[in-house]
């Protein structure tokens, strides 16, 4: 019903991995994407460093085994569906793309003004092809994208948090908290 997610959450819960996984499903699990497609399917929005972008897609591509993909570092075909990664610092080539899905991970922490530049062109996609956004982070500074989010009284995007309790049993232990 809603198409646009937020989650401010503990470091350490696997909302990447879960990220990562559910967009190669979409891709996979049937043609609806791939029959969308205009030019890229999936857009994921990493921090500033170009290695960061290339170790997102680096663990998207392990989740199929030795298989060797013949793209770039920061691109991945799946099912004839496109999925790119770009550093926070280097949104221009994102701007004119048609995506059905966005991915912010660990937007809190990009440098301030990318902050605004990546929301501004994760939202403008909207009005061209209605895409899932997903912008998650564990929260940074006061002030920062997250925390002017949160303030916000209305918002396009079902808000959620995911605190430290949400990993006890799971990857953290009840000592670890203590």
């Amino acid at each position: 019903q809603r198409k646009h997610l937020w989650v401010k959450k503990a470091t350490g819960l696997g909302i990447t991995e879960f990220m990562i996984r559910y967009i190669a499903w979409k891709c996979l699990k049937d043609d609806e994407w791939k029959d969308k497609q205009i030019d890229v399917n999936a857009v994921i929005i990493v921090g500033p460093r170009i290695d960061l972008a290339i170790t997102i897609m680096n663990r998207m591509k392990h989740l199929f085994g030795d298989h060797e993909f013949k793209t770039k570092e920061t691109v991945l075909t799946l099912n004839g569906n496109r999925i790119e990664v770009f550093p926070s610092h280097h949104l221009a080539p994102a701007r004119g793309l048609n995506p059905q899905f966005v991915f912010l991970d660990e937007a809190d922490f990009f440098p301030p003004q990318m902050q605004v530049e990546a929301r501004m062109v994760s939202e403008r996609y909207i009005a061209k092809t209605d895409p899932y956004i997903a912008m998650v982070s564990t929260p940074n500074l006061p002030l920062g994208l997250f925390d002017t989010m949160e303030r916000e009284e209305e918002s396009i995007y079902i808000r959620k948090k995911m605190d430290y309790r949400t990993g006890i049993g799971k990857v953290f232990t009840q000592e670890a908290i203590d």
